[in-house]
């Protein structure tokens, strides 16, 4: 069974393993254009912002996830 993007079905459950350091906030994004990309053949429109600058985003975001009080490292 296919479990969504990096093994979450819900935005909730992504958050929470962005929080657990199972995955970056970079690989999520990479992970949603990658998806984009595999789903061009439907032909539908879909306004998809430059890769670059939301990579660029997630990495700001993932330091702030790392600075914050939940955040708990993989040891």
């Amino acid at each position: 069974m296919n479990k969504g993007i990096l093994g979450a079905e819900t935005i909730k459950q992504a958050t929470r393993l962005m929080k657990a350091n199972v995955f970056t906030c970079q690989e999520l994004v990479s992970s949603c254009y990658d998806n984009i990309e595999k789903g061009r053949h439907i032909n539908c429109y879909v306004n998809v912002r430059d890769k670059e600058l939301a990579l660029k985003e997630a990495h700001e975001s993932q330091k702030r996830i790392e600075k914050s009080k939940f955040f708990r490292p993989l040891v």
